[in-house]
């Protein structure tokens, strides 16, 4: 399983979570000081199988991630995209390169990435096929 945003947030909370379900994961993020939090839960849960930590920006590193994930797991079963960031402007106030970045991790990255994952995720699918 592939969590984006895992550094913080929603994604921070679903990678422990699924930790303790026993996933195997990989966890991408842009903080490693918040990564180093997230990863002291999972072990405190006494999960077997430390996760894959990538360190990047789905806006720009998407293929990166995808490669990292399989070579790694041979596989990709899940993608849970959670990267996300926001700003506080009003519309008067806000500069259009904040704009520019927030549709880049919030719309592009999620987009690219999927690309990306989706051949990985259909032969996941196709050779499970048979246990549903």
């Amino acid at each position: 399983m592939l969590i984006t945003g895992a550094s913080a947030g929603i994604g921070s909370i679903c990678a422990q979570y699924f930790a303790k379900e026993g996933a195997s994961l990989a966890l991408v993020g842009r903080n490693a000081e918040k990564f180093e939090k997230v990863l002291e839960n999972i072990k405190k849960s006494g999960v077997k199988t430390e996760p894959l930590v990538i360190l990047a920006d789905v806006s720009v590193d998407a293929e990166r991630i995808i490669g990292e994930t399989i070579e790694k797991y041979g596989r990709l079963d899940v993608l849970n995209n959670n990267a996300a960031i926001g700003n506080h402007a009003t519309i008067k106030t806000l500069q259009i390169e904040d704009f520019d970045k927030i549709f880049a991790v919030n719309v592009r990255g999620v987009v690219e990435l999927t690309q990306y994952a989706v051949p990985h995720l259909i032969r996941s699918r196709e050779s499970t096929a048979s246990d549903w």
